[in-house]
């Protein structure tokens, strides 16, 4: 018989997470920026972000363009909506595969 706490156990040990952010990014008013975060984590590759946080002033004025994660990197497109510049910090959460050992 299986065991579903051992089945479980080992599926969450091959996965896991991290947040990482990048502050002080600047967008002119109308224009486009994209950011990149090393998000390399020792035995893991990266294989996709999770969850994506704005913050600062007008953020909400912000769009998100493009996003993802290739060679422990991810990379974040922004479109600055606003009528004025805007300096946000972007916060992203990736998740992660164990690497085969």
């Amino acid at each position: 018989m299986i065991s579903v706490k051992k089945l479980l156990y080992k599926s969450v040990e091959r996965f896991t997470f991290d947040s990482f952010t990048e502050s002080g990014i600047t967008i002119a008013s109308g224009d486009t920026t994209s950011t990149s975060i090393d998000v390399s984590k020792e035995g893991y590759t990266p294989i996709g972000i999770i969850r994506i946080n704005k913050t600062g002033a007008n953020h909400a004025n912000v769009l998100l363009n493009r996003f993802h994660v290739a060679n422990n990197v991810a990379q974040i497109g922004l479109k600055n909506t606003h009528s004025a510049s805007v300096t946000i910090t972007v916060g992203v959460t990736v998740l992660y595969q164990k690497s085969a050992s």
